[in-house]
């Protein structure tokens, strides 16, 4: 590749070999061309890793793989961003799928409103019976309110530029879940969203070996968004959504085990409303 290319796509994969080169295939059967493929790994136990690089030898120009420095995804994610060549960093998992307009369709959101911190498209989830539910939110394309509108965007749906991501301090690695969330709130936190309703993503739901299936058994999981959301002006929707954020996690927790940390969660609402 002679020149930087507008998107890296990044994608930590670990123990995909099923799936990965399906989801290669949608990356390569994308209408936009400016792209490159920073997959992240090495720690694999199946043949996952062997499979990425026969792209690297096939393309050495598209395709690079990163040797992850430490465990977990956020490590991951965090490497491929510093690996990154690209203006804009979009990210894949190694089990989900773009459509073949994803990039095409999001370069132009990105022209169209430059101003975003960062930008989120329409997803399906596809259930193993077959069965799917789209998550287009029901909003209109362009700048939206984060807070105020509660949006849910999947990780594979989101675009942000490099830069950007590595100011606010990239994904923290001591979340096991939520670490999408976070960075999505720290981010929003600084300016707008843009938002395309349209379906660009797929992403399968109950695979073996996926974290929000097994990642997180009696594991305690902190509040996206802290400490940020108490230091930053306090309006009533980012009240709303940090309260939000506080009672899912704090059930979350009671399932898992901790109900000393999620009653202090809890309390976190209440203190919420006295300042």
């Amino acid at each position: 590749m002679t020149s930087s290319p507008f998107f890296s796509v990044i994608m930590p994969v670990y123990n995909k070999e099923p799936y990965i080169r399906d989801t290669i295939a949608s990356i390569l059967a994308q209408t936009f061309s400016s792209y490159e493929v920073v997959m992240i790994g090495g720690v694999s136990s199946d043949n996952t890793d062997v499979i990425c690089r026969e792209f690297v030898e096939k393309d050495p120009d598209r395709f690079r793989f990163v040797i992850q420095t430490g465990k977990g995804v956020s490590n991951a994610r965090n490497d491929g961003i510093l690996a990154a060549r690209g203006k804009y960093v979009a990210f894949l998992d190694a089990d989900d799928l773009w459509v073949p307009e994803y990039l095409e369709v999001m370069a132009n959101l990105i022209r169209d409103f430059p101003g975003a911190i960062f930008y989120a498209g329409g997803f399906s989830r596809l259930y193993s019976d077959g069965s799917v539910i789209e998550c287009p939110n029901h909003l209109r394309r362009g700048y939206i309110d984060y807070f105020q509108q509660a949006l849910w965007v999947h990780t594979s749906a989101l675009i942000a530029a490099k830069e950007t991501i590595i100011d606010v301090g990239l994904f923290k690695t001591d979340y096991v879940l939520g670490e999408n969330i976070d960075l999505m709130i720290r981010l929003a936190l600084r300016g707008n969203v843009a938002y395309e309703p349209t379906i660009l993503e797929v992403h399968p739901v109950g695979r073996p070996g996926s974290l929000c299936t097994s990642g997180a058994k009696n594991i305690f999981l902190p509040i996206p968004g802290e400490p940020e959301l108490f230091s930053t002006e306090r309006t009533p929707q980012i009240i709303q959504f940090h309260e939000w954020q506080i009672l899912g996690m704090a059930m979350a927790n009671l399932d898992r085990g901790y109900p000393k940390e999620a009653r202090k969660q809890l309390k976190g609402v209440i203190n919420n409303r006295k300042k």
